[in-house]
């Protein structure tokens, strides 16, 4: 069983908040970065450099795929309103 097709404007809803998301996450790696210029602990600013490195890599991947998806979507939604 296949699920209906999305309408662009449920797609981008989605994308929206994935925006917001994307927002927050880049407000906690700026806190991470101003802990790392601030603190006097070189092990402590490594384990905060690793810390957001991961989180970068986690929400990065998020992104590609949902992105991927969502293009998808969109091209499907465009090619079934060209045969109608």
């Amino acid at each position: 069983m296949t699920s209906p097709a999305r309408t662009p404007t449920a797609i981008a809803e989605d994308a929206l908040d994935q925006l917001e998301v994307c927002k927050e996450t880049l407000r906690q790696l700026e806190a991470l970065l101003w802990s790392i210029k601030t603190s006097t602990n070189d092990g402590f600013k490594i384990k905060l450099a690793e810390l957001g490195a991961y989180v970068a890599l986690d929400i990065g991947d998020l992104v590609e795929n949902t992105e991927a998806e969502w293009r998808a979507e969109l091209e499907d939604n465009a090619s079934v309103g060209d045969v109608q």
